[in-house]
């Protein structure tokens, strides 16, 4: 389950740590209007990945219904939390010099917090003009700890808010006689390990029959509408923009596109990525 203390309490040191950031990265602008604006602004960038990890471990799959609702509730969770942080942070050092009252008429505020959030905000001010934003995370999320099983740890996650790209690649060692290895996804290696179905595996001519139906909700089996809805869930919480890359087949029509590019303006993203 999940730990929303927890989640609090390392959210708030985050937005604390990135601040810091800022202030140590002033004067390390090279023109005087970047440093400027930096100081004025102190944009942050919070953001999260393994989001597909954690459905796994809950038995939930990416694109269903319990997934949206979920994703978008912990969405919500962290930017609340990391606002009312800001806005803390402004009480105990200074708000940003060119916080207004009229910020709080921006509608990511009156979209995406709460009232205690806003409350806190007209009392203290907000250290942060913005503050979330969802990078790819393509090389850190390959170096963090996925999954733990007694002393075995399985290292990676899914990057960004993205579905697990793949259950698994095909890697060639030369090391072991150029044989060929199924290198699984963490958390699914860590469920293989758990269940005690690695021979099963090894012997199935369609790995997705042997794994429950939530861990095969893979990048190119998730509709493309549905990943722009999931986005649109998610983007209605971050006020930066996010990184998402949908993967379609090489035989994709122009109409298709097309179609992906306009429901994702209708949702409201930043942006998108189709590959």
């Amino acid at each position: 389950k999940i730990n929303w203390d927890q989640l609090a309490e390392s959210t708030a040191t985050l937005v604390r740590f990135l601040d810091n950031v800022v202030t140590w990265n002033e004067d390390l602008n090279a023109l005087e209007k970047q440093r400027i604006a930096a100081a004025e602004t102190r944009r942050l960038g919070l953001g999260v990945m393994g989001i597909a990890d954690m459905l796994n471990q809950l038995g939930i799959a990416y694109d269903s219904n319990e997934g949206l609702e979920l994703i978008s509730r912990i969405m919500e969770f962290i930017t609340n939390a990391a606002y009312q942080s800001s806005a803390l942070l402004a009480k105990e050092k200074s708000p940003s010099s060119i916080y207004k009252e009229s910020y709080m008429d921006c509608p990511f505020i009156q979209e995406a917090l709460s009232e205690e959030t806003i409350k806190l905000i007209e009392i203290h001010g907000i250290r942060n003009i913005a503050i979330m934003s969802i990078a790819p995370t393509g090389s850190i999320s390959n170096i963090v700890l996925g999954y733990k099983l007694e002393d075995k740890n399985y290292i990676g996650v899914s990057g960004g808010v993205e579905p697990i790209f793949s259950t698994y690649y095909t890697r060639r060692s030369e090391s072991f006689d150029n044989k060929f290895f199924k290198i699984f996804h963490s958390t699914i290696q860590a469920y293989i390990d758990k269940m005690g179905i690695q021979e099963k595996i090894d012997q199935a001519d369609d790995i997705d029959t042997v794994l429950p139906d939530f861990m095969t909700r893979t990048a190119h089996k998730i509709n493309s509408m549905r990943r722009v809805q999931i986005q649109g869930k998610i983007q209605k919480y971050i006020d930066h923009s996010i990184s998402s890359t949908i993967n379609l087949p090489e035989d994709v029509s122009p109409e298709v596109i097309s179609d992906i590019y306009l429901m994702a303006w209708k949702n409201n993203l930043k942006g998108l990525t189709i590959y």
